[in-house]
């Protein structure tokens, strides 16, 4: 085989495994984004809180797309908003004497 016939292959071969591993690490960053949802199943709350004159919840979203608000203690709940499968949202709520019962769907 000549110098070039070599070269070329190995050239192919390089730009073929290179790609391969590309589409392996987007499967892969997409499975990393929904990790923290494994085994898991509906709304989470991951931090809560209260300053300001409102409370506050980090909601992490492991059902599917939908409307999501917080049910408050002694007050109004908020309005809903839309969290995407695996992603998480700050919901807040202004309240005097309130405080994060728990996260639910609208």
């Amino acid at each position: 085989m000549s110098v070039k016939k070599r070269t070329a292959s190995l050239f192919l071969v390089t730009a073929l495994a290179t790609a391969g591993l590309g589409a392996a690490g987007t499967a892969a960053s997409a499975q990393a984004a929904l990790a923290p949802c494994t085994g898991k199943s509906g709304l989470h709350i991951t931090a809560k809180g209260e300053s300001g004159g409102k409370a506050w919840a980090n909601v992490l979203n492991c059902g599917a797309t939908r409307l999501v608000t917080l049910d408050i203690n002694n007050g109004p709940d908020p309005l809903c908003r839309t969290i995407a499968k695996g992603d998480t949202a700050r919901i807040t709520a202004p309240t005097i004497f309130g405080s994060v019962r728990k996260a639910k769907y609208c």
